[in-house]
């Protein structure tokens, strides 16, 4: 009877393949938000805090991802959030943003040699707030998005293979957010916008 990895010694092979040579990640193209126009806030400055609370999850999976979530989020803000105005200030601040990895159960008797199954899954979500505070110190307004997503992998996926569906998982946890965020930003603070065009 063939005995199956656990995926916590998937991820120690991900880490030590890193060191000896390139990472398959770097075969992926950084994740930006620059193709999107930006979001211009009357504002002086965008301050970003990360306030997601510590992942002590033994299933934790978040490092191990090409571009883990809260660098995702850091990095939206950074392309898109940007300040045209004399006073104030806007806040994005990172609510969530956690990854995990489980293993799935599979055939590991004689009639699983034959086949290749579903082995892992992937699961994240990730929160995140805005808000906009006049020159006064008082708060404009508040919006706040978060998404969810999930993805599997088959037991026989490679190195690349995992860190492509990790990848793609972000992206599309990522443009969920976008599209939230956006509509939030349009409903609750036009009056702090340059522009409601973006």
């Amino acid at each position: 009877m063939l005995k199956r990895l656990p995926l916590a010694a998937v991820f120690a092979a991900m880490l030590c393949a890193g060191c000896s040579s390139p990472a398959p990640s770097d075969k992926l193209p950084e994740m930006t938000f620059n193709h999107l126009p930006p979001i211009q806030l009357k504002v002086a400055n965008v301050q970003i805090e990360n306030k997601s609370p510590a992942n002590t999850n033994p299933a934790n999976a978040a490092m191990q991802f090409p571009v883990p979530p809260d660098q995702a989020l850091t990095r939206w803000a950074q392309d898109r959030l940007k300040a045209t105005g004399s006073s104030g200030t806007a806040r994005f601040t990172i609510l969530q943003s956690d990854a995990t990895a489980k293993d799935l159960p599979v055939d590991t008797g004689v009639t699983g040699l034959f086949k290749k199954e579903i082995s892992d899954q992937y699961d994240s979500h990730i929160e995140a707030e805005l808000t906009v505070i006049d020159g006064n110190g008082r708060e404009v307004g508040t919006v706040s998005a978060k998404s969810n997503h999930q993805a599997t992998v088959r037991e026989d996926a490679s190195l690349i293979d995992r860190h492509k569906v990790m990848y793609d998982m972000v992206e599309k946890m990522m443009a969920d957010f976008n599209a939230e965020m956006e509509a939030g930003i349009r409903r609750n603070l036009s009056s702090s916008l340059q522009s409601l065009v973006f």
